[in-house]
């Protein structure tokens, strides 16, 4: 992985084949004192883990793929939960024909390069875990 911070809110990251895309935005994160951001990314994987929330059950469903895909959207968010890292990414990919598929980011492999912007915002928004949803969100206090 390199990166380079082009500006107050910007930063632009490489992956490299076998880096993990949750893992190494958290490092580059932590080194950069990241406290609220926007990613956007796409590259090539060859090995995701990807869930869906099941909102009766609270709780979600992971996928696991492993083959040559193209990443076609990465997003998300870097903030913090009790004053540490949390990010929430989702991705989408497709296979070898053209099939497009996704969900909430647990884990992504490189298998070729992937390419990242972090776009900085000022400020900092904590999270709490919601009893109601099942999910840890967004908390404005």
């Amino acid at each position: 992985m390199d990166y380079r911070k082009i500006d107050e809110t910007h930063i632009i990251a490489r992956l490299d084949k076998g880096e993990e895309i949750v893992e190494t935005l958290k490092v580059i994160a932590q080194k950069e004192h990241v406290n609220l951001a926007m990613i956007q990314g796409l590259g090539a994987v060859c090995e995701i883990v990807v869930g869906v929330f099941d909102v009766t059950a609270k709780k979600y469903k992971a996928n696991q793929f492993t083959g040559s895909f193209e990443i076609v959207s990465l997003t998300g968010t870097i903030d913090s939960m009790r004053g540490n890292y949390y990010s929430h990414f989702h991705i989408s990919v497709g296979d070898e024909l053209g099939h497009v598929f996704g969900g909430h980011l647990n884990r992504a492999v490189i298998s070729a390069t992937g390419e990242v912007i972090i776009t900085l915002i000022k400020g900092r928004i904590d999270r709490k875990y919601s009893e109601a949803v099942g999910l840890n969100l967004l908390e404005f206090a």
